[in-house]
């Protein structure tokens, strides 16, 4: 987890992006009766700090709602309890990135992130009593290590290929599980 506070200067011209961004939805008729001011509000308070937390770029779109929320690599969903899921709708399950942002006054905590097409996995059924249709992920299945996303974003940004590998290692024993873990621990290290 990374925790990132604003200043009370950055939460005003935040809270004045979220107001326009609630005005152009209510002006072109979007997302119906379920989005609230204080929603769009805390949304780009919350995109704000997670650029912040990732270092990336952030642009304060308003009425461009198909555009990816930070750094054109990273997706952001906000809440402000800790019960809290990530919530990716189904037309959103794509290969990329989604970061659970919580917001408590001046503090976010950028609290974990899955794949949002990994969401079907986590949260197969579709939630419907809070709006839109919907997969709420847990977030005992988020992957909390913000250092190590982070970083595989920016060697993404460098130039890197982006990689999933899933590995499958049957020790023979403790000591051998030991001797993979310590080889495993090096690759990723870069040794």
């Amino acid at each position: 987890m990374t925790e990132v506070w604003l200043t009370q200067y950055e939460m005003q011209w935040c809270e004045g992006v979220g107001r326009d961004r609630y005005a152009s939805a209510r002006r072109d008729q979007r997302d119906g009766s379920t989005a609230s001011l204080a929603n769009d509000i805390r949304g780009a308070q919350c995109e704000f700090a997670a650029s912040i937390g990732l270092n990336l770029h952030w642009r304060p779109t308003v009425g461009k709602i198909r555009e990816i929320d930070v750094g054109d690599m990273v997706e952001i969903r906000s809440c402000t309890r800790v019960t809290d899921s990530l919530i990716v709708q189904p037309k959103e399950l794509k290969e990329i990135p989604c970061v659970l942002v919580q917001q408590n006054g001046l503090c976010h905590t950028l609290i974990g992130w899955i794949w949002a097409i990994d969401a079907v996995k986590y949260a197969p059924h579709l939630t419907t009593g809070f709006g839109k249709p919907a997969h709420f992920v847990g977030r005992e299945f988020l992957d909390t290590d913000m250092a190590a996303f982070k970083r595989g974003l920016h060697w993404r940004l460098c130039g890197g290929e982006h990689v999933r590998l899933r590995i499958v290692i049957a020790p023979r024993d403790a000591e051998d599980a030991a001797r993979i873990a310590g080889d495993v621990g090096k690759l990723l290290e870069g040794e």
